[in-house]
């Protein structure tokens, strides 16, 4: 299940991480798509692209 997005309208949102969730068989292009959000973001936000192995 997905994470909720965080609560705008809470005073301490701007301090939580917002988190995408990109998922897909192999060879889908969701590498490519990391690579390019990171690409279009990288002036506008701090980033930590990061990755888990499912088990």
């Amino acid at each position: 299940m997905p994470a909720p997005m965080p609560d705008s309208s809470s005073p301490d949102s701007s301090k939580r991480p917002f988190r995408l969730g990109i998922g897909g068989p192999v060879g889908s292009g969701k590498t490519m798509c990391v690579l390019r959000l990171c690409q279009w973001l990288k002036d506008e936000i701090s980033l930590a692209p990061a990755h888990r192995h499912p088990r």
